[in-house]
């Protein structure tokens, strides 16, 4: 019941006009708000501009998107700005994150199942794992930068079927012309 409650919220703030980090603040003060018992979200909220490549987000609590560059040198990025887990801290401030989507960049989404997915070694995969999956895949369609994270994460757990879900989202922009 939590999730349609947070969409909700999310929505009223957005027709009100609310700039990121208020739709940050108030999510906070709506799961804050719910229970005695402590209730938590992490999301990234996430506005891109296909004309321009712009970005805003804002990141909360959750495992920060991978930004790669296209190109023969890729550069990683994170999308981290943002604030605390909502419901977590009573009156919480968030900041927007602002970055570009080039032409032949990707950004990985993605949930806590593929950075904390362990080895047989309680090791977790972690972001730079995935960073780099996503790195020597860049060129590939987004479809195969998915099936490329998967299988590596399947290939480095220790019983791929015990461990949490996972979903992804790759936006790539595509080239001009």
């Amino acid at each position: 019941m939590l999730m349609p409650v947070v969409q909700v919220a999310v929505r009223r703030l957005r027709l009100q006009g609310a700039p990121l980090d208020e739709i940050g603040a108030g999510l906070n003060d709506t799961v804050g708000g719910l229970s005695a018992a402590p209730r938590l979200v992490s999301l990234v909220y996430l506005q891109f501009d296909r004309r321009t490549g712009d970005i805003e987000y804002v990141n909360m609590g959750h495992p920060p998107p991978v930004l790669v560059t296209g190109g023969s040198r890729p550069t990683v990025r994170w999308l981290d700005v943002g604030g605390p887990v909502a419901g977590a801290i009573e009156s919480a401030r968030y900041e927007i994150g602002r970055e570009r989507l080039d032409a032949g960049d990707t950004l990985l989404l993605y949930t806590d199942g593929a950075s904390e997915a362990e080895n047989d070694q309680a090791e977790p995969f972690a972001e730079g794992r995935l960073a780099a999956v996503v790195s020597e895949n860049r060129e590939q369609p987004p479809d195969r930068v998915i099936a490329a994270v998967c299988g590596a994460v399947d290939a480095f757990c220790a019983d791929p079927l015990s461990r949490d879900d996972m979903t992804l989202l790759v936006i790539r922009r595509r080239q001009a012309g």
